[in-house]
């Protein structure tokens, strides 16, 4: 069950940039969140005699709470240990430096202080005071991912506030942006990503030879983008993201026939190679199907993934009348002369088919990295793997695996994701984990209850550690030496079969020896 957190914020209207009625507004903002119990104004704890204040307040009946601050000097230099009185236990209290998301251009940010704070609240409430593990970080530095200007943005102002920070970018960004501890990994494409939490290795290519980058925490940047091919305007054929279909669906008159298709490279040669998203693709073919919005509807394909519930969701379609054809990468769909209809050899009657086409729907690009993490690191994904939104264990952009942050993923189902509203909470979850320095590994194991479990696999794909496994008898358990406790099986679990109890050290030493391990190997 969620705790309640108590907020006790530095009232430096100085380093804040808040006047006394944007503090009392911010504090207002945050009260309303059922999560947090009180907010505390105290004087900046940068004064030595602050400090001491902190030690003296009144916090009976809370036993975790945030200090908000706004000066980097003054936050690092707080110190661990019991900075507040009991009985707020010291291993829950998270101290966090807003000064990233204080200002932009010159004004204040209330809106996007409140996100970072109550979304830091979300994930302390549900922290139990376990006994903890500390890895050092190797490499205190931050690794962003991406290319486009979210991804600049967010390594410009790491980089601003003396972090060092690793962007590997599959353009040359280097002239829209320069500072000092940045370094530019330009035209690059990841690979790879092994390690541990805090101690990461993201493998990658740069001008065909291999590289590796090393970093602490990996700030992952959406950059999906829709396809647009190029074709001649002469052509009738109407061209819509897969993404899009639902929402003009609605909107559509009757069509003479609608093609689905895994990727448009067949029609457009410089097109960028998508990732099949079967499960998004099936659902649309078969609402096209049942809703008539079309004499014939079909699905064309060089594989369809039709195993467990999504062969359900295969067979309904093709009962309401979706047609499905194969084919290979010597017999590509095409079009045809007069643009009037798909051409393509069907692998399984060994024809040439001519499909009726005055539309056709494709995916959207994803650049190839981003299943890499997904897969990889088991990131909460949808079925066809595209990484989504955590949920309340989690803040808005912290992954399943601790150190890994997510921009942009938020509204996974639109093309184009709308990030700003998260960059301000992101920068600060990203900030706050590399300032202490460590990981903490938590003292506890998940344990599953078999009467309980379902068999539904949940918990084997969520698991970032690979601790969740199906036994000899089909049912899920822990390996205990690869849980790190994070407590995400916890979480999505179905069935309400699992929950961490704590370590022996016994099992502490092998858990540790057994990280490194996996580094080796």
């Amino acid at each position: 069950m969620a705790k309640k957190v108590c907020v006790i914020v530095s009232d430096c209207s100085a380093c804040s940039g808040l006047s006394k009625e944007d503090m009392l507004s911010f504090k207002s903002q945050l009260l309303k969140d059922p999560i947090i119990s009180s907010v505390i104004g105290v004087r900046s704890p940068c004064i030595r005699s602050a400090r001491q204040e902190l030690k003296k307040l009144s916090l009976e009946g809370c036993d975790r709470a945030i200090i908000v601050m706004w000066c980097p000097p003054a936050s690092q230099g707080l110190g661990k240990g019991r900075i507040l009185p009991s009985p707020v236990d010291p291993h829950l209290v998270e101290i966090i430096d807003l000064s990233i998301v204080a200002r932009k251009n010159g004004q204040s940010q209330p809106g996007q202080m409140t996100s970072a704070v109550r979304s830091r609240a979300a994930k302390l409430s549900l922290a139990e005071p376990l006994r903890e593990r500390k890895m050092k970080f190797a490499d205190p530095a931050i690794a962003v991912i991406g290319s486009g200007d979210w991804a600049i943005q967010a390594a410009d102002r790491l980089a601003a506030c003396g972090h060092r920070v690793k962007m590997i970018s599959s353009g040359d960004v280097s002239e829209k942006i320069n500072r000092n501890g940045l370094e530019i990994i330009a035209d690059a494409e990841p690979e790879d990503i092994a390690g541990y939490p805090g101690n990461f290795t993201i493998r990658y290519t740069k001008s065909g030879s291999a590289g590796e980058a090393t970093a602490a925490a990996v700030l992952l940047v959406s950059e999906r983008i829709a396809a647009e091919p190029r074709i001649p305007k002469s052509i009738p054929v109407r061209f819509i993201p897969l993404e899009k279909f639902s929402d003009q669906a609605d909107q559509m008159s009757k069509a003479k026939g609608i093609v689905f298709m895994d990727d448009l490279r067949s029609i457009d040669p410089s097109a960028p190679s998508v990732v099949p998203s079967w499960h998004t693709l099936l659902e649309a073919a078969k609402t096209a199907a049942a809703a008539s919005l079309a004499s014939s509807v079909a699905v064309v394909a060089r594989d369809v993934k039709s195993t467990g519930l999504l062969e359900l969701l295969w067979r309904e379609a093709a009962d309401t009348g979706v047609k499905f054809i194969r084919y290979d990468d010597k017999s590509r769909p095409r079009l045809s002369k007069d643009g009037k209809s798909i051409q393509v050899k069907d692998l399984v009657l060994g024809e040439v088919l001519d499909l009726p086409a005055d539309t056709v729907i494709a995916p959207t690009v994803s650049r190839p990295w981003e299943r890499i993490f997904v897969e990889k690191l088991f990131l909460p994904s949808d079925w066809d793997l595209r990484a989504r939104q955590r949920g309340p264990q989690r803040g808005l952009a912290q992954s399943t695996c601790d150190g890994i942050f997510m921009l942009g993923y938020a509204g996974y189902n639109e093309p184009f994701d709308i990030i700003e509203p998260e960059l301000g909470s992101v920068l600060v979850d990203v900030i706050s984990y590399i300032r202490q320095g460590f990981h903490v590994a938590r003292g506890a194991v998940a344990h599953i209850d078999e009467g309980k479990c379902s068999a539904c696999y949940t918990c084997v794909r969520t698991c970032p550690y690979r601790a969740a496994r199906m036994n000899d008898s089909w049912k899920a358990e822990i390996v205990p030496e690869k849980c790190l406790g994070c407590g995400n099986c916890v979480a999505v679990c179905p069935s309400r079969a699992i929950e961490l109890k704590n370590c022996t050290d016994e099992q502490i030493r092998a858990q540790i020896s057994a990280s490194l391990q996996e580094v080796i190997s």
